[in-house]
């Protein structure tokens, strides 16, 4: 009988498949236990917690661009919400851009213009074969590199230009200004559907309504009525200078402007070439008929070429908006915090040499601050002066650790704010 079970299972071919695949589920299951209890152990070896408690706990860190307040003492959970929605912000700013930028490149590629095709010709090249975050370092050191700010570009006496970013004045919000928002949507609903009733018209009889123009002034004169009959519910606050940087207004930063043109401009030109091939994609013969009736160039590509070719353009240039959103990550090259905490260590590592020839108290010091940490897993980082960017990097944090009890020794600054207050500058 056991001898009949045993040939079943190694002769019979859905028995031993059932074998091998429950052997290699049970291997990879053993696999990822010791996996798990090893970092565990290693973890608690040392002393750093696991789970999601640190996204309560103090960030300790600003973040100089952000949609919402945030400052240094608001949690990590706070400052993730900030990163997704700069994460949007960028995204969306730069698949608009892109996509205006794509589709003229794309239909001047099949310009009959000898000059302006091969110049786009010479972009698209250019630029998709440069890797992109060296494109975003390139404009970002161009906007580093523009005049200070009392020497800024001014463009209509309103716009400053500078090497700190684009000055431009910021709106003020008064009472009444929600009546003009709702008024612009509405015009947008009501333009689309008088759009489809114009169209179902001109298919009925034959005449041809200047639907664009119609729409066009709906939507730009229906708000500008609300807000004169609503008092003009909206300021602008002017930059200014005064002293070394302007005062009021809003400032786009260079790290944004550089991000924005590095993945547009890249971006760009993948649409370009996702343009043109579904141009290219309609058939010659719809072209040559829509001549023949007497439509001019300019109607032929807004209303028989492009529409035909959104079938093939769409897919592809879903992929690239995905990908400008992943390239988007690409910031903390460029980010500020990041140079800041590159130049820290980089004194951190200078002062190493010093820190091993001071007496062996030194070693006692570091002994206590790491027995401590384990006891306070959760505890502030601040408390040590210990940024939270840095915790998962064991080498910079025993660097730190170490200048920290080093800079103590030497200095009467025996306070995290008081030895904050110098850090900030180096």
């Amino acid at each position: 009988m056991q001898t009949n079970f045993f040939r079943k299972i190694i002769f019979d071919e859905k028995s031993r498949s059932l074998l091998i695949q429950t052997l290699v589920i049970g291997l990879f299951a053993l696999f990822i236990y010791l996996i798990t209890q090893q970092t565990a152990y290693n973890l608690e070896k040392r002393g750093i917690s696991s789970g999601f408690d640190f996204l309560n706990i103090s960030a300790g860190y600003d973040i100089s661009i952000r949609l919402i307040p945030f400052s240094s003492e608001d949690t990590h959970l706070r400052a993730y919400f900030v990163g997704l929605l700069n994460t949007l912000m960028i995204a969306v700013c730069g698949c608009i851009l892109a996509t205006i930028l794509g589709f003229l490149v794309g239909i001047i590629r099949l310009s009959s213009n000898w000059l302006f095709r091969n110049i786009a010709y010479v972009y698209v090249e250019f630029t998709r074969n440069v890797p992109v975050l060296l494109q975003i370092i390139l404009y970002y050191s161009i906007l580093l590199n523009l005049p200070k700010i009392k020497q800024a570009f001014v463009i209509f006496d309103t716009f400053y230009l500078t090497n700190r970013g684009l000055f431009s004045p910021s709106p003020i919000f008064k009472e009444g200004f929600s009546i003009v928002l709702w008024s612009f949507i509405f015009a947008i609903i009501f333009s689309i559907l008088l759009k489809g009733f114009l169209k179902k018209k001109q298919e009925q009889t034959g005449k041809q309504y200047p639907i664009f123009l119609i729409n066009s002034a709906i939507i730009i004169f229906t708000p500008i009525l609300f807000f004169y009959l609503m008092g003009m519910p909206l300021e602008f606050d002017s930059p200014v200078l005064k002293g070394f940087n302007f005062k009021g207004g809003m400032v786009i930063r260079p790290e944004f402007l550089g991000m924005l043109f590095g993945l547009s401009i890249y971006t760009a030109a993948f649409i370009s070439e996702t343009v043109r091939s579904g141009i290219i994609s309609v058939s010659k013969g719809q072209r040559e008929a829509s001549q023949a009736l007497g439509l001019k160039s300019s109607f032929v590509m807004r209303l028989i070429i492009i529409p035909q070719a959104l079938r093939v353009i769409i897919p592809p240039l879903t992929s690239q908006y995905l990908n400008l959103t992943k390239n988007s990550s690409l910031y903390i090259v460029q980010s500020p915090t990041s140079k800041r905490w590159v130049y820290r260590t980089k004194g951190i590592d200078l002062r190493l040499g010093e820190w091993k020839k001071d007496t062996p108290q030194m070693l006692q010091k570091i002994r206590e601050i790491k027995s401590w940490q384990k006891q306070n897993p959760n505890n502030n980082p601040k408390d040590f002066f210990l940024p939270e960017a840095l915790q998962r990097y064991t080498s910079l944090e025993d660097a730190y650790r170490k200048y920290w009890v080093y800079y103590k020794s030497k200095t009467k600054e025996k306070t995290w704010n008081d030895r904050h207050n110098k850090w900030k500058h180096m």
